[in-house]
């Protein structure tokens, strides 16, 4: 392994160290936020498309570890690039919601800056698949939420090639939940 694939294999480390270390034993729904962590890194793992996405794989795994820090923690942006870099924090920055008086207004100031970068856009849609799969394996009261949300989601963030098999990996959960919820 040459120095630069263990540098940036150190920072996937490194960020997940520090956001277990910050989040401590927060939920994440009926999981704990370090098994929610680690299945969206897994989800980026699978679907990274190095012809799509901008930053290595790596990097976009050490911000996925650290997409919920500035929403749930203490922890700024500035912290976060002081200890992986900008590009890290500022992908993290891009998936922080924006104020607002309620979800949907959150999601609507923020959705389009997702929007503007493919790496956001690939951890936000693993953040949505792990929340889908576990609100549909355990029954969780999210599941309405998320069944309701999922078209303005889609809206929002999708583009024509990007992303394609986690796009219908998404739908196939929506059809999932509209099973579990509408009978």
């Amino acid at each position: 392994m040459n120095f630069q694939v263990k540098l940036r294999h150190k920072i996937g480390n490194a960020a997940q160290a520090f956001a277990l270390s910050k989040h401590g034993p927060q939920a994440h729904g009926c999981l704990q936020i370090g098994e929610h962590l680690a299945e969206v890194v897994k989800n980026v793992r699978k679907y990274y498309n190095h012809h799509v996405n901008i930053l290595d794989l790596e990097q976009v795994c050490a911000a996925a570890w650290c997409h919920d820090l500035v929403e749930d923690t203490d922890v700024t942006p500035d912290d976060i690039a002081d200890m992986f870099g900008d590009h890290i924090s500022n992908l993290v920055e891009l998936l922080t919601d924006k104020a607002g008086k309620n979800r949907l207004e959150r999601h609507l100031r923020t959705y389009h800056m997702i929007r503007t970068n493919p790496d956001a856009v690939l951890i936000k849609l693993c953040d949505r698949l792990h929340n889908h799969a576990r609100s549909i394996q355990y029954g969780e009261r999210y599941a309405k939420m998320y069944l309701d949300e999922y078209l303005r989601f889609k809206f929002a963030l999708y583009k024509p090639g990007q992303f394609d098999a986690l796009w219908a990996d998404l739908d196939n959960q929506y059809k999932q939940l509209e099973d579990l919820l509408t009978w």
